[in-house]
């Protein structure tokens, strides 16, 4: 059986989702390798991914990943992107085409229809109800936008893009119907995969099927950790320390601004235990990392609080690993953030913010038992939830092992719905 996994930034790993998608193939290739031949349409390729079968799409490669996707954020570039994936699919043969980047299905749905190809898209987020940040960015969806809704939003975005809200008016033709030509492509496929419950009730809510969709969640990385490498860092920042850990893209919605303040809190009256001090170390780059360094210097915070710049998947594990509790403070309403499963795979407890489906792997396993979630209404108590950590010091050192066959269970899922379609071909 061949797959040909849409993936168009998986050589580049700009986000969760890339690093997602190679973490399955991984899996796959570990566990399928017998049955399954999968091939990669990335936009571009590199040495460092050698092992994996890609094959380059080569979408306008000269640009960054970030105009690709506004381009691809239109709908005039459906057609020609689908005879590139006509010729791609004729030469690489595949049974099924599974997409993990939503804005290439409209051009996949038309490439694999007149081919006579199955199509599976796993869905990440929420751009079929809307195509622009603003809405995820403030914590909230509009179902069924007003053109003059729309709009407001649009002219928010594009003055924090270029400077001008004017430049929303031109864009506008460009932008505003392009989730509905998602959400009609989402209602062409074979088979819908979410990575979780949150994201599958919004479909649900846009008027796709039920019975179309199914959960699966992302999986946890096996990571294998140097451990002379990881007490060199450890030593770098302190033995005593008590690390808590946090990494994203340094944007705004984020929430690490939530993240500082509320060690400031803390440091500002006394320290958590009298052993040790804390230590936050913030991995990730972005335009918002200047604001954050200011609230820093201004809540004099400026020992307890350290950016270390973007850290690659591979050599952020080192992190975790020195790490004693995870923070995901985001503001956005995230599918479930990829930093949880880092977490779960490093086995450290992690605090999240009860947003979009942060909070379900916790739910779905632990129930009430597990208490270092909350909600941004009441504020993120640092103090509170370490107390917690030290009160259930057991539980949270030993919750991992409740995902043991977390991994399997949710690739076999997967292999389950190829066999089932590849049945049918």
């Amino acid at each position: 059986m061949k797959i040909a996994m849409i993936c168009p930034y998986f050589a580049e790993s700009v986000g969760g989702g890339d690093v997602s998608t190679k973490v399955f193939i991984d899996e796959l290739n570990k566990r399928y390798s017998n049955n399954i031949k999968v091939f990669v349409l990335s936009n571009k390729v590199n040495k460092e991914y050698s092992k994996y079968n890609l094959v380059e799409t080569k979408f306008f490669n000269f640009l960054s990943s970030g105009w690709r996707a506004f381009l691809l954020n239109t709908n005039l570039f459906d057609y020609y992107l689908s005879l590139k994936l006509v010729m791609l699919f004729k030469k690489i043969k595949p049974n099924i085409v599974h997409v993990q980047e939503v804005l290439w299905l409209p051009a996949v749905v038309k490439a694999a229809n007149r081919l006579g190809i199955k199509v599976i898209n796993t869905i990440r987020d929420d751009r079929f109800v809307c195509n622009l940040a603003t809405c995820r960015e403030d914590a909230q969806l509009f179902f069924g936008c007003s053109n003059k809704q729309y709009m407001k939003c649009l002219k928010k975005t594009s003055k924090q893009t270029f400077g001008f809200g004017f430049v929303g008016y031109f864009l506008y033709w460009f932008l505003r119907f392009r989730s509905q030509v998602l959400l009609e492509s989402l209602k062409k496929c074979d088979k819908l995969v979410s990575v979780s419950d949150y994201v599958k009730s919004n479909l649900v809510k846009m008027g796709v099927s039920n019975d179309k969709i199914m959960t699966a969640y992302n999986l946890i990385p096996d990571w294998k950790v140097n451990n002379i490498e990881v007490r060199k860092i450890r030593q770098n920042y302190g033995k005593e320390k008590f690390i808590i850990f946090s990494s994203g893209r340094i944007v705004k919605n984020k929430g690490f601004q939530v993240l500082i303040k509320s060690v400031a809190e803390v440091v500002n009256v006394d320290h958590v235990n009298k052993q040790k001090d804390i230590l936050v170390l913030i991995a990730g780059d972005g335009g918002y990392r200047q604001e954050l360094e200011k609230l820093v210097s201004e809540l004099k915070v400026s020992d307890y609080v350290k950016f270390i710049g973007k850290v690659s998947h591979d050599e952020i594990k080192n992190y975790y690993a020195i790490s004693d509790l995870v923070v995901v403070p985001s503001l956005i309403k995230e599918s479930l953030s990829r930093v949880i499963y880092d977490s779960v795979g490093a086995k450290k407890p992690v605090i999240a913010a009860d947003v979009g489906g942060n909070k379900e792997l916790f739910v779905n396993n632990f129930g009430a038992k597990y208490k270092l979630i909350f909600k941004h209404s009441s504020g993120l108590d640092m103090k509170k939830m370490i107390k917690e950590l030290h009160r259930q010091k057991k539980f949270y050192n030993d919750y991992w092992k409740k995902f043991k066959d977390f991994n399997q269970i949710n690739v076999n899922a997967y292999f389950d719905l190829y066999e089932k379609l590849y049945r049918k071909l």
